[in-house]
């Protein structure tokens, strides 16, 4: 009897039911609905005071699908801001076959290498960033569903940046940065108001918490803490902001801090003072702004903030972390009035970098 027939197609059976290799969860998702868009943010802080915060995106937001952006903020350590931002649409920007390499407008993220490359090539700011891809990626189902889903890509990580300024020498900056990424196949407005993140950024033991309101009053919470790529803690907790002398244009408050409690956990994070503030759509062509300014007016805010969390008991207790993080405030659409009070200069305008 031939067996050859019969056993390949019993291999074949067996390759179909394996389950598929895991897909990187920094590789790129390329969101296909009208409204889709993901995003990569990046945020760093370097021992010498400097900061970095930056979004690359994929969005087929605005006219015609398949476009590209990206908008960073450098903060140097006198509070100085330097904006970077470049759009790009379909055909003129690259991302790799596996998706885990993109290329937009003087700015790559290269996610292939045992060490990662970020590369900032503008006319304000150029930066060659190496970093170790961290500890364990987390999806976070809780903020997830079938058209969306928020991944964190490393709490943090070790960091070493080149950093080149116009008319200065070169400088090496060595810190801490963490990712995200993020996608959804419709506007972020449709199902979230308001985002608070804090990344501790501390070298040790690392922490990401997570605050989202819903447009319709609702809200969620959630705190990841690790050792050594272990976890130690991924639960949801209770975040209250703490509004006092409130910051922020009218229609998008920033508090001025945080309490979090939940189980075996409490804590406090100072949103004060702001390192950056900005629009990210300020650079967009009028006719853009106008055609979705009715469904998405986006704010950001970025604060360097001293926090205290204390864990007891089981897993991972007792421990307290203190240290400063970086926190972001970002609004998608505006929420009620607040009183407008002194801000910290705002980013520059992008200039020559614009495309």
């Amino acid at each position: 009897m031939n067996l050859v027939r019969p056993l390949l197609g019993l291999l074949a059976l067996l390759a179909f039911a394996q389950p598929a290799a895991p897909e990187a969860l920094g590789a790129a998702r390329v969101p296909e609905a009208e409204l889709g868009s993901e995003f990569w943010s990046v945020a760093a802080r370097f021992d010498s005071g400097h900061h970095l915060v930056l979004e690359l995106c994929i969005t087929n937001v605005g006219f015609g699908d398949g476009n590209a952006a990206v908008i960073g903020h450098l903060i140097e350590p006198d509070g100085t801001v330097h904006a970077f931002d470049g759009a790009s649409r379909d055909g003129e920007w690259s991302l790799s076959q596996d998706r885990l390499h993109v290329r937009v407008k003087g700015v790559e993220l290269d996610q292939r290498r045992p060490v990662h490359h970020l590369r900032v090539d503008k006319r304000r700011v150029k930066l060659d960033l190496d970093f170790e891809p961290g500890g364990s990626d987390l999806r976070l189902a809780a903020f997830g569903g079938p058209d969306r889903g928020f991944d964190l890509l490393a709490l943090e990580a070790p960091a070493r940046a080149i950093l080149q300024m116009p008319g200065e020498e070169e400088e090496v900056l060595v810190g801490r940065v963490a990712r995200t990424h993020r996608w959804s196949e419709g506007l972020e407005s449709g199902f979230l108001l308001r985002r608070i993140e804090l990344f501790t950024l501390r070298g040790d033991v690392e922490a990401y918490l997570v605050d989202v309101l819903d447009p319709d009053g609702g809200s969620r919470s959630w705190l990841t803490v690790q050792r050594d790529g272990e976890v130690l803690r991924s639960q949801p907790v209770e975040v209250q902001p703490v509004w006092g002398i409130v910051e922020g244009p009218s229609g998008f408050p920033v508090p001025e801090g945080l309490t979090v409690t939940g189980e075996q956990v409490r804590g406090h994070v100072d949103l004060r003072p702001s390192l950056v503030r900005y629009d990210p759509l300020a650079d967009l062509p009028a006719v853009v702004r106008w055609a979705i300014s009715p469904f998405l007016r986006w704010r950001a805010t970025w604060s360097e903030s001293p926090f205290e969390l204390e864990l007891t008991g089981d897993p991972g207790g007792p421990l307290t972390l203190r240290g400063r993080g970086l926190a972001n405030v970002t609004y998608f659409n505006s929420i009620g009035e607040a009183p407008a009070v002194a801000a910290p200069p705002p980013a520059l305008p992008c200039g020559a970098d614009c495309p």
